[in-house]
C-alpha cells in the first residue's frame, strides 16, 4: 500500500480525538532498546524514510482513499486535519525532526530521533508518524549494526 495516510497503526488514526483540547505541541523520540547481540548500534535509515515518505506530498486522492478504508475498518479518520495539511502545507507534513547523523554508533537506549509537530492545530501528527518512523529505522539500523559488528 502506498498511501502514506494508512502507514500507521490503526489505533493511531483515533489519536486526534484523544488528546486534550489544550494540547498544542507533542514531542516524541525513538531509541533502540537493549538487545542481545550488541551494546552499541549503528544508526541508519532515516534519510530514506524522509525522502520516500515525508517529502512526498499527500494528495486529495490519498485523503479520499484513507477515509474509506478507515470507515471500513471501523476507526475514526481525521479528514479535517489531513485537509489542513493538504491546503496549508501543500501536502507536506508540518513536523520538525531532529536526529543523530546517520552512521553514528551509540549505546542502545540513546534517543536517535526526536519529532515535534510545528502546527499547534496538529499535536496528533507527532504520534501518528511514529509507526512509520520506527518501521523505517528498525530494519536498516539492525542490519547496519550487525554488519558493523561482523566487520569489527
Amino acid at each position: 500500500m502506498t498511501n502514506p495516510l494508512l502507514a500507521t497503526d490503526s489505533y493511531k488514526q483515533s489519536h486526534f480525538k484523544q488528546y486534550p483540547p489544550e494540547a498544542r505541541i507533542i514531542s516524541a523520540y525513538a531509541e533502540a532498546r537493549p538487545n542481545s547481540f550488541s551494546e552499541n548500534l549503528l544508526f541508519f535509515g532515516l534519510q530514506a524514510y524522509l525522502k520516500k515518505t515525508l517529502l512526498k506530498p499527500i494528495t486529495a486522492a490519498d485523503i479520499e482513499q484513507a477515509e474509506k478504508i478507515c470507515a471500513a475498518h471501523g476507526v475514526p479518520f481525521n479528514r479535517e486535519g489531513w485537509q489542513q495539511i493538504l491546503n496549508d502545507y501543500g501536502g507536506l507534513f508540518p513536523l520538525e525532526i531532529k536526529a543523530l547523523p546517520e552512521g553514528t554508533v551509540v549505546p542502545s537506549g540513546v534517543p536517535l530521533v526526536q519529532v515535534e509537530n510545528t502546527d499547534e492545530r496538529m499535536p496528533w501528527l507527532t504520534t501518528w508518524v511514529e509507526t512509520g518512523l520506527l518501521r523505517a529505522l528498525w530494519y536498516p539500523t539492525t542490519v547496519a549494526t550487525m554488519s558493523f559488528k561482523c566487520k569489527q
